[in-house]
């Protein structure tokens, strides 16, 4: 430890360098590394469903590496088990808000590109209609 830096408190500057270190693997690995890191928070999940670093983590991961398809149902498996599991809800708001900004992107997106004119040099004119 560098002389005159704060010593750490209970392992937490170790468990942050952790976490880090293990995300910036994951990032390394890229999707290989979802199915792994997904099961790796259920296994804390398992011990402690309401784990606010593995929940923080998993969101993490499904954000910067993908696998949204089955986590509603996997939230709705911890509900099953514990309907008071206020973890699992706000995972479940996630996940919808996720879906939602996801589609609204899209259809935006199409919006903006049916409903633009283009010249023969590619270039935008003029919206479709004026």
């Amino acid at each position: 430890m560098i002389k005159g830096s704060p010593a750490p408190v209970g392992g937490l500057v170790t468990r942050g360098r952790r976490r880090h270190h293990r995300r910036w693997v994951a990032e390394k690995l890229g999707t290989n590394a979802t199915s792994n890191e997904l099961q790796f928070t259920q296994e804390i999940f398992s011990e402690d469903a309401k784990n606010y670093h593995a929940w923080s983590h998993r969101q993490w991961v499904l954000q910067a590496l993908g696998g949204w398809e089955d986590e509603l149902a996997y939230c709705d498996k911890l509900l099953q088990e514990d309907i008071f599991n206020n973890s699992a809800w706000n995972q479940e708001v996630v996940i919808i808000a996720f879906t939602v900004w996801k589609q609204s992107t899209k259809v935006v997106s199409e919006g903006y590109i049916k409903g633009l004119q283009v010249d023969s040099d590619d270039d935008i004119v003029e919206p479709l209609g004026n």
